[in-house]
């Protein structure tokens, strides 16, 4: 059975607490991705989606140059990187999430996406059942 670290990525994109919206949004258009771990000293704190970008922070009245922790999600789905893959493959299906922060106890080690598991094999119609899932559709 593969776990998560045969299929997740190193050393992923990140922001600080301190970053602004619109480095959040610069990492995300270069990375062609929506989400962004926000670490504080290698422990991840919250992740920032392009939706929070929008929704929390420009429809709410804050700038570009605000920082991401005034509208980062705190409560973060992590797993570890000896969980199973086809038990992450679930979670990702029952939580509608594209991408899972990887965590070495609190330190971010890496972030497994729906492309990683359809790259080794274990994402066969995962994008799919994830898009049924999702709220907002």
């Amino acid at each position: 059975m593969a776990k998560v670290r045969d299929v997740m990525t190193t050393n992923p994109d990140v922001l600080d607490t301190y970053s602004t919206l619109s480095k959040a949004a610069k990492i995300m258009k270069a990375g062609d991705f929506g989400v962004v771990p926000v670490v504080k000293d290698d422990a991840i704190v919250g992740v920032v989606t392009d939706r929070d970008i929008i929704v929390r922070g420009i429809a709410g009245g804050l700038g570009l140059e605000d920082p991401v922790d005034s509208i980062m999600t705190t409560d973060v789905t992590t797993v570890g990187p000896d969980d199973d893959v086809s038990e992450v493959r679930q979670l990702m299906i029952d939580g509608a999430l594209r991408r899972v922060p990887v965590v070495d106890g609190e330190r971010l080690i890496g972030i497994v996406s729906l492309g990683d598991l359809a790259e080794h094999g274990s994402g066969d119609d995962v994008l799919t059942e994830v898009s049924k899932a999702a709220p907002n559709n």
